[in-house]
């Protein structure tokens, strides 16, 4: 499979982007992982993506599942929805030790964030979804070092209208959203652009809400990113918070819908056993990439 190639095109006026453009030549896997058998499809998934990796094989997993039929509830197991938990804590700290501080002149965190992800790798190696003790106590060592931080201050304001931040839907939800090739290719919510990720799954989060009614999207989405990762270290405290993250339904007689959230947003997955095939459509990944109905993408 040709790997293709992603173009992105901004227009610069000196001081601000203002347009953008994006061609990709990627394939879809969509239509790739089609007429493979279940087996096959959940050997390729982890070698076709390098980003969410985890979030994908669990999303394929539980998809292929509910098409079969294999359970009467159909539902993540605790160690697969432990496993996205910290592949999305490990790119936040990423973003937040590593990429952000870079980008306001300062050191990088590097030291810091290679102790955290050695941990992240540990619990990962020891497979601790069942009893969850282990991932218990980093979740609590992360808030307590949560307690202590907090995003860079950025007063830059917003100078044009916003793209609509992307609802948190349940797999049910997105049922009657998900429909054919067209929405894979460019998926939209009810036909306009939307953003995913971080600031969208934490709109409703106060601190979150009052920077982006002051317009400052940008440290709104700084601030969201914290919240998240307090999110998700709760929910590897207290195990009933970690359900929101994974659902999946039989959608019809062979047909499989799951959604999961990722640190760069929500990732569906249907599949169909008639066809014993898989579409994966994750939406949007980045949270700064909304595609419009041309399927362009949109910087602001």
């Amino acid at each position: 499979m040709e790997q293709g190639v992603l173009q992105l095109a901004l227009t610069w006026n000196g001081r601000q982007i203002l347009a953008a453009g994006v061609a990709s030549t990627r394939p879809l896997a969509a239509r790739a992982l089609r007429g493979f058998s279940f087996a096959r499809v959940l050997e390729f998934i982890p070698r076709l993506f390098s980003l969410c990796r985890c979030a994908q094989d669990v999303a394929a997993r539980v998809c292929l599942s509910a098409a079969r039929g294999q359970r009467p509830t159909i539902a993540a197991t605790p160690a697969q929805t432990q496993a996205v938990a910290l592949e999305a804590i490990g790119e936040h700290l990423w973003r937040l030790l590593l990429d952000w501080p870079s980008l306001h002149g300062e050191p990088s965190r590097q030291n810091e964030f290679l102790l955290w992800r050695k941990h992240l790798l540990g619990l990962a190696d020891a497979g601790d979804g069942t009893d969850g003790r282990g991932a218990a106590a980093f979740g609590a060592r992360l808030l307590a070092w949560l307690d202590h931080q907090g995003p860079p201050r950025c007063e830059e304001r917003m100078l044009a209208a916003p793209v609509a931040l992307l609802p948190r839907l349940s797999a049910a939800d997105w049922e009657s959203h998900f429909g054919d090739d067209g929405f894979v290719e460019r998926p939209t919510f009810s036909g306009e652009a939307a953003e995913t990720g971080v600031l969208a799954r934490q709109a409703e989060d106060p601190e979150v809400a009052a920077l982006l009614s002051d317009g400052r999207r940008l440290q709104a989405r700084l601030q969201a990113r914290y919240a998240d990762l307090r999110e998700l270290a709760q929910g590897l405290t207290e195990a009933e918070q970690r359900s929101s993250w994974i659902d999946v339904l039989e959608v019809a007689e062979g047909c499989g819908l799951a959604r999961v959230e990722t640190a760069r947003g929500t990732l569906l997955t249907a599949s169909s056993s008639m066809a014993t095939g898989l579409r994966a459509t994750p939406l949007l990944r980045r949270p700064n990439g909304i595609f419009t109905r041309r399927g362009r993408l949109s910087a602001r």
